[in-house]
Formats: C-alpha cells, structure tokens, sequence
C-alpha cells in the first residue's frame, strides 16, 4: 500500500481520495506517525506531498532510507523551495517531482519506483491467469472479461498485493474504505459476495475464499479448459435470480 505523509490530516484525506479514484490503496500518517504505520501495515512505498520546508523531512527520509531501505520515498515538493534543499532531497529518496503536477504524475512515479525496487508489477497485477489492469475498468481471466465496481476493484488490488497470503477482514476493510470514512462501516462482505456472484456465473468458480482464523485470500487456478459455455451461463443466471425471487405464501 502506499503511505501518504503530511502534516495536515485534512490534507492526507484530500490526497488520499485521489488516490482512491484512481484505484490505488493508501494509508495515511502524520510525520510522527510514519514508523508505526511501517511497522504494523505492509506499506510498499511512501509518497511527503506538497513539501514547502524540505529542511524538516530531509532528515526524517534519511532516517527511514537508513531502517527500511527496501521502501521507496517519492516527494512531492513546491518548486519555489530553495534548490539546495532540493538537492539535499535528492539525495536521501527514490524521485522528487513537482506538487503543480497532476496526481497521475505521482502515482506514475510511485509505481515506477517501486517496481524498481521489488522486481514485480505494481501498476497492472496479475496472478495465475487473471489480470487487473490499473487503467482499466474490467479484469480478465484469460479471454474472458470481468466487469468490477470501483470498490470490487480495490478489493481484489488488496488481494492480489497480498497474494497468496490471507488478509483480515479488518485490515481489508481499512484498506479499502473511502478516505475519511469508518472501516467498520465497510460492507466488506456484500462486496465480496458479489465479486464471487459475478465470477460464477463467468466461469463457475470463486476467486476469493474466506479460512476461518486467517482472513481472505486470492484463489484461482488457471484451467481454461473450465471456462464454461454461454449457454452454462445463462443457466447459473436464471437459477440464481430464482434463488433470490421473493417467495410468495
């Protein structure tokens, strides 16, 4: 996940719910707040926004360059910042760039960034045939597209981040909440229902599954072979808005 740091947390919010459009998960940490985030979330980069006094996170991105290398820093800086500190910035994270740039700039250098550092794909995920395009409003299972809602679509991002490890419905639940919203309001289970609802009736089977004590996890294997027939389809869809009729006494 990516962690957006700041010292407003209105501004973390702002940041973060553009982030969110554009179909990234973020967390969000005041500057006294980053190593605990770090420490008790997977966070795969870190992106300092709207920088004015480079002098102050200079060495708060040394510090965690020296604790957590494998963690790319990209800063967001004001270009009326004095180029001395920017310098200094250069020199102790993986990118600065502009805050007048539009947020895809940002997102493109975290993704660049981290890539880099992990050797894996971090924009366009894919796993055991299946594939979630950043850009894209559809997944694909081989030939097959899957149509996904925007929160359908950062679940199974969490998931596929994760894989093949579980994820708790707790720690999915803030990942994927609207910034500035109540995780435990999340309706985690209806989206999930759903995501499975949609698979079934594509191609007969689930992708994500639920172990008790562990938390969800991404599941498919690829078996093209599996992919079933239109006509299959449209059996699986009368037979389920059957289920769901409401039934008369």
């Amino acid at each position: 996940m990516i962690l957006v740091a700041h010292t407003d947390p209105k501004e973390i919010e702002l940041v973060r719910k553009i982030f969110y459009t554009m179909g990234f998960n973020t967390f969000g940490a005041t500057y006294d707040r980053i190593e605990y985030m770090i420490e008790s979330r997977h966070i795969d980069a870190i992106l300092f926004v709207d920088i004015y006094s480079p002098d102050r996170v200079v060495p708060i991105c040394r510090d965690l360059k020296v604790k957590y290398p494998r963690i790319p820093i990209v800063v967001a800086a004001r270009d009326e910042c004095e180029s001395e500190l920017a310098e200094m910035l250069w020199l102790c994270c993986d990118k600065v760039i502009s805050y007048s740039v539009k947020s895809t700039v940002a997102a493109l250098a975290i993704i660049e960034c981290v890539e880099r550092q992990s050797g894996k794909p971090y924009g366009d995920l894919h796993a055991n045939g299946f594939r979630l395009p950043l850009r894209s409003k559809d997944a694909a299972f081989d030939e097959l597209n899957l149509e996904l809602t925007q929160n359908e679509r950062m679940i199974i991002r969490c998931l596929l981040l994760g894989h093949p490890m579980h994820v708790s419905p707790e720690y999915l639940s803030e990942c994927c909440a609207y910034p500035g919203t109540d995780p435990s309001q999340y309706n985690l289970s209806a989206y999930i229902h759903a995501i499975n609802q949609k698979t079934i009736e594509l191609m007969d089977a689930k992708i994500i599954h639920f172990t008790v004590g562990l938390g969800y996890a991404f599941k498919y294997k690829h078996k093209p072979c599996k992919t079933i027939s239109v006509r299959q389809r449209l059996y699986n869809f009368i037979r389920r808005r059957q289920r769901n009729a409401p039934k008369y006494k």
